[in-house]
């Protein structure tokens, strides 16, 4: 099961009806996944990705504009625990 869900997260495999209810389910995604099924028709990705997909292809380099959340790397325990809680 590991493995499946890590095709899916890394988009080499497209959810089926099911497993899109039970991520809901787990994910409390509140009909998210099961509703973004139909906009994939068959596609790798959908149409309102299509453009950041082929510039993440075309990328160098990949930044991050995060103004709000200090990335993983530089966190400190006292600053995850805030932002957790």
């Amino acid at each position: 099961m590991r493995t499946h869900i890590a095709h899916i997260e890394a988009g080499r495999r497209r959810p089926d009806p099911d497993d899109a209810r039970r991520l809901d389910q787990v994910l409390g995604g509140d009909g998210f996944f099961v509703n973004f099924l139909p906009t994939l028709d068959g596609k790798k990705v959908a149409e309102h990705f299509k453009a950041a997909l082929e510039f993440e292809g075309q990328a160098i380099i990949i930044k991050e504009y995060a103004p709000t959340l200090v990335p993983g790397i530089l966190q400190t325990q006292p600053y995850t625990h805030e932002v957790s809680s």
